[in-house]
């Protein structure tokens, strides 16, 4: 099994999602930004990467929000949702056909990969949590 990192980057109620590219794995679905956890590295660390890679800014990870496994023909994987802060918002798309920023509430009607699928609605309990505010940056 493989473990993946999910970024879970909310801005002002609304998530950043990106598609995958034509000719890749999943191509056309939506995503969290993120991807696999290396040997030897945190999910914290791989997030942080993940991030600086996919989107050219730093990011700081906090807690792991929610977790889940889904099988795909090629593989399992582990999914780990990692709440995340960026220190920028100049995002670039590196690896994505286009990124968006989308209102937590319509995140279910977007075509996710099957695997990010579960956490939406772990997703909508935890940002909903009026304890959960944005840090500062």
């Amino acid at each position: 099994m493989v473990e993946v990192g999910a970024a879970i980057i909310v801005e002002q109620n609304r998530i950043l999602l990106g598609q995958r590219l034509e000719g890749s794995r999943l191509e056309g679905y939506w995503e969290f930004p993120g991807g696999k956890v290396e040997p030897g590295e945190t999910v914290s660390e791989c997030i942080e990467r993940e991030v600086l890679e996919e989107l050219g800014v730093r990011a700081r990870s906090a807690a792991v929000i929610c977790e889940s496994v889904h099988t795909y023909p090629f593989g399992t994987i582990k999914l780990l949702c990692v709440h995340t802060f960026l220190q920028h918002t100049a995002l670039k798309c590196n690896v994505h056909a286009q990124l968006k920023w989308v209102d937590l509430q319509d995140l279910a009607t977007y075509n996710l990969a099957p695997a990010d699928v579960p956490a939406v609605e772990h997703l909508l309990r935890y940002f909903s949590n009026e304890n959960v505010e944005p840090e500062n940056r």
